[in-house]
C-alpha cells in the first residue's frame, strides 16, 4: 500500500495545479494497483512463474523508490526498495509463495 500511496504522492508533487496533479497521482496508483492485482497478488489473474512475479514486484516497489526519489524523499525510498527486497527474501526463504516450491 505504502507504494501505491507513493505513486499517487509522486503524481501530486510532479503536476502545477491541484487538478492536473489529482490526475496524474491516481492514474499513476491506479496503473500500479492494476498490474498488481493481475500479476503479482496472491490471487492474481494471470499467475507467472516465480522469475516473472520478481519482475513485476521490482517495477512496482522500483517506480515507487524511483517516485519517492523524484519527490524529494530519498531517504524513504531507499527504505522502502530494502524492505520490499528483504521481505521478497524472507518470502522465499520460509517458502511461503505457491511459486516457491
Amino acid at each position: 500500500m505504502f507504494a501505491f500511496g507513493s505513486l499517487f504522492y509522486w503524481g501530486i508533487r510532479l503536476a502545477d495545479g491541484w487538478l492536473p496533479g489529482l490526475l496524474i497521482g491516481t492514474l499513476a496508483f491506479l496503473a500500479a494497483a492494476t498490474v498488481w492485482g493481475v500479476f503479482a497478488s496472491p490471487r492474481a489473474r494471470v499467475p507467472l512463474p516465480l522469475a516473472g512475479g520478481l519482475m513485476v514486484e521490482a517495477l512496482v516497489f522500483g517506480s515507487a523508490g524511483a517516485a519517492l526519489a523524484a519527490s524529494g524523499h530519498s531517504r524513504m525510498a531507499v527504505a522502502l526498495v530494502v524492505l520490499a527486497a528483504a521481505n521478497r527474501l524472507f518470502i522465499y526463504l520460509w517458502r511461503q509463495d505457491a511459486r516457491d516450491r
